[in-house]
């Protein structure tokens, strides 16, 4: 894994492939780790997954980092083209 990224990098990948295999529509996305306000140089050091259900779209953030989500977390985005 030298110079790859962090696990959540390696994970996110399997997991979407599993997800897609049965059925759901998945996106990956670019996210920052650290202290809040991310440092700038912070963003872009964690993936996370957005899992497209309907209209609305839940967050699945695999990595072995150990924290834990204890609930689902619904994602609005913002950006271009209101995504």
């Amino acid at each position: 894994l030298r110079r790859r990224g962090g696990y959540c990098f390696v994970l996110v990948d399997a997991f979407a492939a599993l997800l897609t295999s049965l059925g759901f529509v998945v996106s990956l996305h670019t996210a920052g780790v650290g202290e809040s306000p991310l440092a700038p140089e912070k963003w872009g050091n964690h993936i996370v997954l957005l899992v497209h259900l309907g209209e609305r779209r839940f967050v699945s953030d695999v990595s072995a980092s150990g924290r834990r989500v204890r609930c689902a977390a619904t994602a609005s985005l913002h950006g271009a083209g209101g995504e």
